[in-house]
């Protein structure tokens, strides 16, 4: 080796075991110079790992094991308060899967995209307290749907003020409001598909698409 030069081992943790993980090979070095492992978890899950975490312990499993300890920490809590399988104990652990659980259809909708809740909605008790009980045919609904859930954010709202609360609605101006197609379709008495046709197909104005009776449907 030339005078000057040190080339440092990287220190091997091929098939050694750190708690649910099993090394398989080295991955890469990181921005920090720190060796990087993949490893399978116990549960057969895939995952890189610096190796300093798996000396240290700080990093156990592929996630599944936090899991298994929130829903443990969940069950203590709800066996006190004594609302579990509720409506509204079901609507604040909803919001608590859509937020961390990368498994849940709809984790890239919410924690996917840094949607999160605040810390008082830790404990269901405390959402309890500030949202009430879930009346009958509502769901937590969040004003703001890139906000995060939290009281000042938050109602029970009706199917329709959900829909009407998406993120990819179009709305249209309408008697001095602004609605969608469905909420204008309720006032005028045509279907949302018949309007949609008219604005995007056919291209009529919105005053024309809105005021012309059905028989003038080309």
């Amino acid at each position: 080796m030339p005078s000057g030069v040190y080339k440092r081992k990287i220190d091997d943790l091929s098939d050694q075991k750190f708690n649910r993980l099993r090394v398989l090979k080295f991955s890469h070095k990181n921005k920090w110079n720190e060796s990087c492992w993949l490893c399978r978890c116990d549960c057969k899950n895939e995952v890189v790992v610096r190796g300093s975490f798996l000396k240290s312990g700080s990093t156990m499993s592929c996630g599944c094991l936090n899991k298994e300890r929130s829903a443990k920490r969940l069950l203590r809590i709800t066996f006190k308060h004594g609302k579990t399988g509720t409506p509204t104990f079901t609507s604040w652990s909803g919001l608590h899967q859509r937020c961390n659980d990368k498994n849940h259809p709809a984790y890239k909708n919410y924690g996917g995209r840094g949607i999160t809740y605040c810390d008082r909605w830790n404990k269901f008790v405390n959402f309890l307290e500030d949202m009430g009980e879930r009346p009958n045919g509502l769901s937590i609904d969040r004003i703001n749907n890139n906000g995060n859930y939290e009281p000042s954010n938050c109602r029970w709202a009706t199917p329709k003020e959900q829909q009407r609360n998406r993120r990819d609605n179009v709305l249209y101006d309408f008697q001095g409001s602004r609605m969608t197609l469905p909420e204008i379709s309720e006032i005028i008495g045509v279907k949302p598909r018949t309007l949609w046709r008219r604005i995007n197909n056919l291209g009529w104005t919105l005053k024309r698409a809105f005021v012309a009776p059905l028989a003038s449907m080309i």
